[in-house]
């Protein structure tokens, strides 16, 4: 019956789902929630140099009447007096000279200062006076090991607070080390050593590279119902391409009318905190199933993007990165052969992203502000410009050590603009989304989407790791036509082996009817195998 209509007419029935350009702009978000999922922070952990052993044989009493400490450059008369002056006038015995000495290393560390040792030398106590001796080493070499691809002057480029002949604040070193974990993909961790001559301490940086070539392959049910649910995709990325922190990535992904593919890559500029890249995409469309299989409906689509990064502030447990885009994508939908639309799209983003964590927690944001132009060559007078808010926002929580944790993810989009192309506009439904419905179910100008997660990590079964949730997905659209709200709940597992296979299974009950003939549960499954070396 739709083939009887004129492509006008039939253009103005299409629904969002079927542009080749949303459907594209749809994966790209898909595949960055699923990614951000598997996202872990790992901390940057500083390791000092275990304490010297200290003799047990505390031998006999004696009152302690004075200390007399080897000249010091760093600890005053006033430090000293304030660990000795406990023990003065006192019974006193070796553990009690153990404990002093204690003291005034910790009297160092409170200064920052790492190269710098209290040692109680072989002596006779003669009328209570004991002898201390204060070893202020100094810095001896800053080595790096550990890295096969991250040269050692990069990193060196990163570590500018081990200068000079003292570690003068530690906290300054971490400071660096986690600068580096927050812009780079390799993690850094640092630990003090004896260096070579009497009296050195060398500074070592470990770096523990990422795999540098990383392989997946996957099969799914994720895809668009109209163009094939069935997917076969696969993604390599490599490391370290370049300069040894940069890295590459090539996506492909194929269903029965769907053929996407993608290419990325970004570098950082040296140590300055900046990262830039740049990716394009790819994608043609065939409608195959519904409504609209035998009228012929065809859609190409490509785009170029170009962004960049900069940490902008960093704390142990917070940090701040300002984050800019610029997307520009072509993307043509015909029917019978003939073109109904033929948009170009410019976008420019800006904004900030977060993480905040703490002990059994994460909370990660994001918020941009978005100016689109677009323009449909296919239509006269059809130019539109508009401002759109997005963001998003995923929070994490384990309670103590337990085997259970909660998962809270948010997005949405705001426009005051009406009846904005696909390509920008915003749907729900689908295995990233709201999993009670089929992928792009419903779409809009402005829309939020929520959901909540219970987990229990504590199975193991066919020689893996099982991860068992409930789960709690809601989302609204609003347009020109009155708003529409989805809602699911429903259960998942996730397994994997070292083996890097895995397997992903929700089945949710959809809550709201939204369209005719619609399936009241939804099961979506993913299984990939992951290869790194």
């Amino acid at each position: 019956m739709l083939a009887l209509l004129p492509v006008n007419l039939l253009a103005a029935t299409l629904p969002p789902a079927i542009d080749p350009a949303g459907q594209n702009q749809d994966l790209m978000r898909r595949e960055e929630k699923i990614q951000q999922r598997e996202q872990a922070e790992k901390k940057p952990v500083l390791i000092d140099e275990k304490p010297v052993a200290t003799s047990t044989d505390d031998g006999a009493f004696f009152v302690l009447k004075s200390v007399r400490f080897t000249k010091s450059e760093i600890l005053n008369a006033d430090d000293l007096r304030k660990v000795v002056g406990p023990y003065l006038g006192k019974k006193t015995r070796l553990s009690d000279l153990n404990k002093l000495v204690a003291g005034i290393n910790a009297a160092y560390r409170e200064k920052g200062i790492f190269t710098a040792a209290a040692l109680l030398p072989p002596q006779d106590i003669n009328g209570g006076t004991v002898i201390v001796r204060l070893v202020e080493g100094k810095l001896g070499e800053l080595v790096v090991e550990g890295n096969d691809y991250v040269p050692d002057t990069y990193v060196r480029d990163w570590i500018r607070n081990v200068q000079g002949e003292q570690l003068s604040d530690m906290t300054l070193l971490e400071s660096d080390i986690l600068q580096f974990n927050r812009v780079n993909d390799s993690r850094l961790q640092a630990e003090l050593r004896a260096g070579k001559g009497f009296g050195l301490t060398d500074v070592v940086i470990l770096v523990d590279e990422v795999a540098q070539n990383n392989f997946q392959l996957f099969v799914d049910n994720y895809g668009y119902e109209s163009s094939g649910e069935n997917e076969v995709g696969g993604l390599y990325r490599r490391y370290g391409l370049f300069n040894g922190s940069d890295r590459a990535l090539v996506y492909g992904l194929v269903t029965d009318g769907n053929i996407a593919f993608s290419a990325g890559y970004n570098t950082p500029v040296r140590s300055t905190r900046w990262r830039v890249g740049s990716s394009v995409s790819l994608n043609q469309t065939e409608i195959t199933s519904g409504d609209f299989e035998n009228v012929l409906v065809n859609g190409d689509s490509s785009s170029i993007t170009l962004d960049a990064s900069w940490l902008a502030y960093s704390t142990p447990n917070f940090w701040l990165n300002a984050v800019s885009s610029a997307f520009y994508s072509d993307s043509e939908t015909t029917v019978a052969d003939e073109i109904i639309s033929d948009y170009s799209i410019t976008k420019l983003n800006t904004g900030a992203q977060f993480t905040w964590y703490g002990a059994g927690w994460q909370w990660t944001g994001r918020q941009l502000v978005s100016w689109v132009s677009t323009k449909n060559k296919a239509v006269v007078d059809n130019d539109q410009a508009f401002m759109v808010l997005s963001g998003d926002t995923t929070a994490f929580f384990r309670p103590g050590n337990t085997n259970g944790y909660g998962l809270l993810q948010l997005d949405y989009q705001y426009t005051a603009e009406d009846s904005i192309p696909g390509a920008v506009a915003y749907s729900l439904g689908g295995a990233a989304s709201v999993r009670g419905y089929k992928a792009g179910v419903v779409s809009g100008d402005s829309a939020y989407q929520i959901s909540l997660e219970a987990h229990y990590t504590g199975w193991r079964a066919f020689g893996g790791d099982v991860d068992s949730f409930v789960f709690y997905d809601a989302g609204e659209v609003y347009s020109t036509s009155p708003s529409q709200m989805v809602q699911s709940v429903g259960v998942g597992l996730g397994w994997h082996n070292a083996a890097g296979l895995s397997a992903d299974f929700t089945v949710a009950n959809a809550i709201d009817n939204v369209v005719p003939d619609q399936d009241d549960v939804v099961f979506y499954g993913r299984f990939s195998w992951k290869w790194s070396k």
